[in-house]
């Protein structure tokens, strides 16, 4: 069976650090990070956070496919920022058209206070904490799919605790 794991949550809340901590428990598990690529094909900063960002997008999604194709891989990591419903429900349906048999979503719960200073510390962040509160907003008004309030477009939404961002202080605890 083929899994892709979707990090979901809003920005500055944990998601990549998660990931980092924790891929090494998944055997031959890879990870794919939207931003780490924007970043690196884009680094001008051209449709890595702005208009036409559409662009950056498909061209995540082509290399995407185009490593799994070559290499598919049992389980694999998104860690890809998804907002929004619509946003979510058109991610599953792409990485279902990859071939993964079961797509779910690992939701780093992250509380406000928390997320916003992670998120204004970041390297090179150009956000005020105005913009990182509304983020923070926006993603927690649209999260309907996630708690089972409209039909969820995922195999099953497993919750991270912030406070442990690391499997070994799981485990240890």
């Amino acid at each position: 069976m083929r899994q892709a794991i979707l990090l979901v949550g809003p920005r500055g809340a944990g998601k990549s650090t998660w990931l980092a901590n924790n891929i090494a428990y998944y055997e031959g598990a890879v990870s794919y990070s939207r931003d780490e690529f924007l970043a690196k094909n884009f680094p001008d900063g051209f449709c890595r956070y702005n208009f036409p960002i559409e662009i950056g997008i498909e061209a995540f999604w082509k290399d995407a496919r185009d490593r799994e194709a070559a290499t598919p891989s049992q389980t694999v990591f998104y860690d890809y920022w998804t907002g929004f419903v619509g946003e979510r429900r058109r991610v599953v349906e792409k990485l279902r058209e990859m071939g993964f048999d079961k797509v779910f979503a690992y939701w780093v719960r992250t509380p406000k206070e928390t997320t916003i200073a992670q998120f204004l510390q970041r390297e090179g962040s150009a956000y005020t904490r105005h913009s990182a509160e509304w983020d923070w907003s926006l993603f927690h008004e649209n999260v309907a799919d996630l708690t089972g309030d409209v039909d969820c477009p995922f195999d099953g939404v497993s919750h991270i605790n912030h406070a442990q961002l690391s499997m070994s202080e799981a485990l240890h605890a």
